[in-house]
Formats: C-alpha cells, sequence, structure tokens
C-alpha cells in the first residue's frame, strides 16, 4: 500500500515523530490529486506524478495505473536529491 509505503520511509528519514506529522500534512492531499489524475486515464496506462516538499529537500514520486474495473494501483517513493561533499561539510 502507497501510504503505509510513505509513512515508514518519512519515519525513517525524519524520525518518528516528525515522520508522521509530514505524512499526516502532505500525503492524503498528494495521494487525492493522484488519483484524480489516474481517473481521467485509460485503463491499463501508467501515469507517474512528482510532487515536490515546499522546502525543496524533496520530493514524492506517485505511479499508478488502474485497470478495466477501475481498480487502482499506486506505488509511492521519497527521492531526495544527493548533496555533494561541498553541501555536507
Amino acid at each position: 500500500m502507497a501510504e503505509n509505503n510513505l509513512k515508514e520511509q518519512l519515519k525513517k528519514r525524519y524520525g518518528a515523530k516528525e515522520g508522521m506529522r509530514i505524512y499526516l500534512a502532505i500525503v492524503p492531499g498528494i495521494l487525492a490529486d493522484f488519483k484524480k489524475i489516474l481517473k481521467e486515464k485509460a485503463p491499463d496506462e501508467t501515469v507517474s506524478e512528482t510532487y515536490h516538499f515546499e522546502d525543496g529537500d524533496g520530493a514524492v514520486i506517485v505511479t499508478g495505473s488502474k485497470d478495466s474495473s477501475g481498480k487502482t494501483q499506486i506505488t509511492a517513493q521519497l527521492s531526495f536529491p544527493e548533496k555533494t561533499s561541498e553541501e555536507q561539510a
């Protein structure tokens, strides 16, 4: 399930409390928006959207499709840019 995967990734990245706060603040809106986009697509068409965090630190990449009966399959993952050695110093 996309929601559980994102929740665990956010907790791992930010810690349990902050990860859950971020999850509750952004994930429901992201998934609602993506489901609206997916609803308008043809069956078996794969769609991918990237939702960037406001601070520019990372993004949530959501990919999904629906079958001819309308059942959806959605996956989501966090994406963070790699920091150069200068940025880490």
